[in-house]
């Protein structure tokens, strides 16, 4: 969730709202009355990268691949003014107009392609908290849409304006598909739908930029591209693992090698089941708690390591309380978490899709002093940025 934003919403006189039940039962409801049509199209298909086409192929209906979240406002939200605001802007961002399209029987690599019936109605949609329209109810709300798939018959993202909610505050809940953005590109989506003063901000000028385009000749297509795609994948794989072995054996005694290699039995260890750790099924809940910013960085500053660190530390002891209201020990076991590493060029940090890497980490459960949590963390994730980031992060 991120914190209350500071827009400039003006209290206004709504008509009447579509129920919580029938807007989630009857997906094809009534929609927004107004909104105008872009007129402006891509005509050539962009191929998806390997990555992006890789969250399109393993989405299933107990895992939907979806990024959200929900943001909560001073007051009410103007539909009709906030819709028409969305229209204009996304004009701007041309992803935001296209479809995926799978070849037939998926003998090749997915493309965006615009969508020739493209209309903000069918993507901003209006609905009312239960009462008495508290957390709760916001967050219940928020996780009956975020159980649901994005309709892959138009592009690939939808926003929901919220009404109902005590003390005359308003809502958007958020989402669109992991294919789509990452972590640092879907916060774009807010910045282009939301003013960044109270004062709002002019308005956008209409261009049309081009999405970059593969030469013909390197265009993957049917097979081979799969094939091609998978090879270069599988050959970066490769290239880090060795960087990361020739790194441990270059300089076996550096700092950073000294202590991935203390932390190293926890990965080689045997991974016992958490509760959570089953399969997954239809239906997601979605919670969220309030905390200082500064607060966190103050905590940073005192103890040391990073932000970063602090909320996995959090996290941590947060997992640890669940594994123990659940009747099983903490005592030397771990939690292994997969961090994204955001691997955009200075100056490209506006490019849409995924480019991100992971690094793994084993965070131990069993620490009961909170400070000594955090140092832990800081200390396992500084070694694995040191030696294993940075080997998968170089090119061949």
């Amino acid at each position: 969730m991120l914190g209350n934003l500071p827009v400039n919403v003006r209290r206004k006189k709504h008509s009447k709202v579509e129920t919580l039940n029938s807007r989630l039962e009857n997906p094809k409801s009534k929609l927004a009355s107004s909104n105008p049509k872009d007129e402006t199209q891509d005509l050539n298909p962009v191929v998806l990268s390997a990555a992006d086409s890789a969250f399109i192929h393993i989405e299933r209906k107990e895992i939907p691949l979806a990024i959200a979240c929900v943001t909560i406002f001073d007051g009410p939200i103007p539909f009709q003014e906030f819709l028409a605001s969305v229209a204009s802007r996304v004009r701007e961002v041309p992803r935001y107009r296209q479809v995926v399209v799978v070849p037939p029987l998926g003998m090749g690599m997915p493309t965006w392609e615009d969508d020739p019936h493209f209309d903000a109605r069918r993507h901003v949609f209006r609905m009312t908290v239960d009462p008495p329209g508290g957390q709760a109810q916001l967050e219940a709300l928020a996780g009956r849409i975020f159980s649901r798939l994005l309709d892959r018959g138009k592009p690939l993202w939808e926003v929901y304006v919220i009404d109902g909610l005590k003390d005359g505050r308003g809502a958007v809940i958020w989402r669109l598909h992991h294919a789509l953005a990452d972590g640092i590109s879907a916060t774009q989506l807010l910045e282009v739908f939301l003013d960044s003063t109270p004062e709002g901000t002019q308005a956008l000028r209409r261009t049309r930029p081009r999405s970059p385009q593969l030469p013909v000749e390197k265009r993957p297509g049917g097979i081979s591209g799969v094939l091609n795609s998978t090879l270069d994948s599988l050959m970066t794989t490769e290239r880090g693992l060795l960087g990361f072995a020739q790194a441990l054996l270059r300089s076996p005694n550096r700092e950073g090698s000294k202590s991935l290699l203390d932390v190293l039995p926890e990965f080689l260890a045997s991974v016992e089941r958490l509760p959570f750790n089953k399969p997954c099924r239809e239906g997601r809940k979605f919670c969220w708690a309030d905390f200082d910013m500064a607060d966190v960085k103050a905590i940073r500053e005192a103890v040391g390591g990073r932000v970063n660190d602090v909320i996995l530390a959090l996290l941590t002891r947060a997992l640890a309380r669940y594994v123990k209201l659940h009747g099983q020990t903490v005592v030397n076991r771990f939690v292994r978490i997969v961090c994204p590493v955001n691997m955009r060029k200075p100056g490209l940090q506006e490019n849409l899709g995924n480019q991100i890497s992971f690094f793994p980490v084993a965070l131990p459960m069993d620490i009961r002093d909170p400070v000594e949590t955090l140092r832990a963390v800081a200390a396992r994730t500084e070694a694995m940025k040191n030696i294993g980031a940075a080997a998968f992060r170089r090119g061949p």
